[in-house]
């Protein structure tokens, strides 16, 4: 199915890539939770064909919008993160919230969209455990310390139709598509034979002064 993009008002939206994972399972149950936390929410899924193909009527009726992919840039990729640039250019909203397919809601967050409208792209910086107590654990993010990259987590995040957005997912696409100059010249002690998002998005952000 082809979507015009940035025509709805808002909604969510995440990117279901199946591998040796269920993704298009994790976001059926995703949709889910936010259509029973939240009902009047529109939920968009991007997939590739090979993930297209194993759209059911039942996973149509809790997704709103199903776009496949004009380009793969993650196919040869176990961890298909290459493609994360695409949401902003695919995306069928005006403002979107972005999330990764392992995420399940308990609660409304609608109120958030009044605080997100602040600013054109919004990233979810630090980590929190269900306790709200802020995690002092390093162990993955030793890249983002010895680099002084913001600690980005792409996980939910907010961007609309506009040019700062447009600048950022810009960029992130360079980031992504010169990634072996970008690591071996432009990083200390990266290891990271592929790019990560959170990484990525780090470095668009520290670049642009976001």
């Amino acid at each position: 199915m082809r979507i015009t993009p940035h025509q709805a008002q808002q909604g969510f939206l995440t990117i279901a890539q199946n591998t040796d994972i269920d993704y298009l399972r994790l976001a059926y149950l995703q949709a889910m939770s936010i259509k029973l936390t939240m009902p009047d929410s529109s939920y968009a899924i991007i997939v590739d064909e090979n993930t297209a193909q194993q759209v059911t009527d039942k996973y149509h009726k809790v997704f709103d919008y199903v776009i496949t992919l004009n380009e793969d840039h993650a196919k040869n990729q176990t961890w298909k993160l290459s493609n994360e640039w695409q949401v902003f250019y695919l995306t069928p909203f005006k403002e979107t919230i972005k999330l990764e397919s392992d995420l399940i809601f308990t609660r409304s967050i609608k109120h958030w969209w009044t605080t997100f409208r602040l600013k054109n792209l919004v990233l979810s910086y630090g980590c929190k455990d269900y306790q709200q107590n802020t995690s002092t654990c390093r162990k993955y993010r030793k890249l983002f310390d010895d680099n002084e990259l913001p600690d980005v987590y792409n996980g939910l995040m907010y961007f609309r139709y506009s040019q700062e957005s447009n600048d950022f997912f810009n960029l992130a696409r360079e980031i992504f598509a010169n990634w072996e100059h970008i690591r071996d010249h432009a990083l200390q002690n990266c290891r990271d034979e592929d790019p990560t998002t959170d990484v990525v998005y780090a470095l668009a952000a520290n670049i642009l002064g976001l």
